[in-house]
């Protein structure tokens, strides 16, 4: 996205992009992915699942349809600002809903232009999207009243099998012999999203592998996916149970959140930081889950679970949580600045001196939890 921004009344709005930029959803540190299980992506597969066929550009008395799921690029002047990297659309005549990380928004549609809001981080954003000649749309929002400004495209994502964006993993609404999953989209899955794809055969807590490390190119069954969690090292992987909300597992489990657009994840059992006889294998970190209940659109919560174990020492580049030895996560202080192996901390587990703790208390975040920045 490219921003600009305008006029001294906007340097509040500047600081609330900038806060965006350095705070995840959760109010937690700005940690590198690790729910999403990085790994390799290979770029040349391909869909049959893109958005439907727009109303030519020039018949401004029809409804063009935005129906599909949307992965966004695009640059901004606030390093790491961008309001969402997915997003879902449903229309029903000119009445659009558009699903994005923070929930869902209503938007309308004038011939082939789309209009809505959002809100990132406390900022008003009004949007509209215009469908270009290939398919893809082009994307403005304007914060504040146009202090601020950004620019992105949105294209169908590709995955190989996929027949449909935009499930519900919890619903399993897919056809025979087809399994809702959540997808890898970006560069070591960086981006996740849920299509349908083909089911495979994989029991639960049975050993998988996935093709060129795409997540979601796997052999688990259905409702299931190929992760890491609570394993040895970061290529090692079991087919375990997906979830929508915290009441799609059991007693004792959290709903780790894997994508956000729809929301979508992995049950899995908590752990206690820096305790190393918390997981039986890997190390208990900090990641995203859901709260209690069953709503599919509550503020996301602070919760742990065991991961890989990596061999990255603390101090040093990272590109994902896994990378990082045990009680490390890889986090940064600001987007200016590189990811690096951190170690965790939170109310009760202080940092060492010379170094300051990232957490932030809050009713999503009530342990404060972090990372030792210096």
């Amino acid at each position: 996205m490219i921003c600009s921004f305008r006029s001294h009344a906007s340097a509040a709005v500047l600081a609330a992009l900038l806060l965006a930029a350095c705070s995840s959803s959760s109010g937690a540190p700005a940690d590198a992915s690790t729910a999403a299980d990085a790994a390799p992506s290979d770029t040349s597969t391909t869909t049959d699942a893109g958005p439907a066929d727009a109303t030519p550009a020039d018949d401004a008395g029809a409804c063009a349809d935005f129906t599909g799921g949307y992965a966004l690029t695009g640059t901004c002047s606030v390093p790491g600002f961008s309001p969402f990297p997915t997003a879902c659309i449903t229309q029903t005549g000119c009445s659009a809903q558009v699903l994005l990380e923070n929930g869902a928004t209503t938007g309308s549609v004038t011939g082939n232009r789309l209009t809505f809001t959002s809100m990132v981080s406390g900022v008003p954003l009004s949007c509209s999207a215009t469908r270009n000649g290939d398919g893809a749309l082009a994307v403005r929002c304007e914060a504040a009243g146009g202090a601020a400004s950004c620019d992105a495209v949105a294209a169908a994502p590709t995955f190989t099998g996929a027949t449909r964006w935009c499930c519900n993993v919890a619903a399993q609404d897919c056809g025979a012999g087809q399994r809702c999953n959540i997808v890898g989209i970006g560069e070591r899955n960086s981006t996740a999203i849920t299509a349908c794809i083909p089911a495979g055969a994989g029991a639960e807590g049975s050993a998988c592998t996935r093709a060129d490390g795409r997540l979601g190119a796997d052999g688990c069954a259905t409702q299931l996916t190929c992760v890491n969690f609570g394993q040895a090292s970061p290529t090692m992987r079991t087919c375990q149970r997906t979830c929508r909300t915290t009441a799609d597992c059991t007693a004792g489990e959290s709903c780790i959140i894997v994508a956000t657009t729809p929301r979508a994840g992995v049950c899995r059992p908590a752990c206690t930081p820096l305790d190393s006889s918390s997981c039986q294998v890997g190390t208990c970190r900090f990641v995203d889950g859901t709260p209690s209940g069953d709503n599919p659109t509550a503020p996301l919560m602070r919760v742990t679970t065991c991961q890989p174990v990596g061999t990255t020492t603390e101090g040093q580049p990272c590109a994902g949580s896994n990378e990082c030895a045990a009680d490390l996560t890889c986090a940064r202080r600001t987007p200016a600045d590189a990811f690096a192996c951190r170690r965790i901390c939170s109310v009760g587990h202080p940092c060492p001196m010379g170094t300051t703790c990232s957490g932030v208390m809050s009713d999503t975040d009530p342990l404060a939890a972090g990372a030792c920045l210096p």
